[in-house]
């Protein structure tokens, strides 16, 4: 019932999608640099 908190990665399908909770950090600097380096 965490749908706004980063203990909601138990449903295993917002977490992987949205996982900006407590990765925001992990996905966003991966996704930041691969996107801007590929183009």
């Amino acid at each position: 019932m965490t749908n706004g908190r980063p203990g909601g990665n138990s449903k295993g399908g917002q977490p992987p999608q949205k996982p900006t909770d407590a990765s925001r950090n992990e996905l966003k600097m991966p996704q930041a640099p691969s996107k801007e380096s590929s183009e």
